[in-house]
């Protein structure tokens, strides 16, 4: 039968010159180039989020963020990312850095109703934090991240009295 959206096996790519391959560190974005004749990149696979992951106007951002994180040289400083992995390992339950709410997915197979909350990171200072209390978005220009990405709601509170500071924002007389 069909697995996705292929009848058939993809075609198998064919990549010239020098690849630029774009990768994640601790929520920035970095470039390298790649010989095309490095084994790793004969294993691409075409599919669709393959596609829709290298369209012209996410390349454009992912680059200007690149270039963004280059400037800032050795002033590049991000937080180091929360990990699941090493809470579990140490028998830890992993909590929102928020509102300290239980994010982990024990819960979803006792018969007690439990609410399951998404987790994800924030961009600014790389806790683990649950969907509600990571509903802002912000640019880290900071960090060499000038498009809008997830930040908890402590760091959107602090990054707002930040900007208003920067901005000379007038007191009550």
């Amino acid at each position: 039968g069909k697995k996705g959206r292929f009848a058939k096996p993809p075609e198998r790519l064919v990549l010239a010159g020098l690849t630029a391959h774009v990768y994640t560190w601790r929520g920035t974005q970095h470039a390298a180039l790649i010989d095309h004749r490095f084994a790793g990149l004969r294993r691409i696979i075409a599919s669709d989020s393959l596609v829709s992951d290298h369209w012209m106007k996410k390349i454009h951002v992912v680059f200007r963020n690149v270039r963004a994180v280059r400037a800032l040289g050795d002033g590049l400083n991000p937080p180091v990312w929360q990990s699941v992995v090493d809470h579990r390992s140490q028998g830890m339950y992993v909590n929102c850095g928020v509102c300290n709410y239980f994010v982990g997915w024990m819960h979803t197979g006792e018969s007690e109703a439990v609410e399951v909350r998404a987790t994800h990171h924030c961009f600014s200072c790389g806790r683990i934090v649950c969907t509600r209390c990571s509903m802002e978005r912000c640019p880290l220009p900071e960090l060499g991240i000038l498009n809008p990405v997830r930040v908890c709601d402590v760091c959107y509170s602090r990054l707002n009295l930040e900007a208003d500071a920067a901005l000379g924002a007038c007191s009550a007389p």
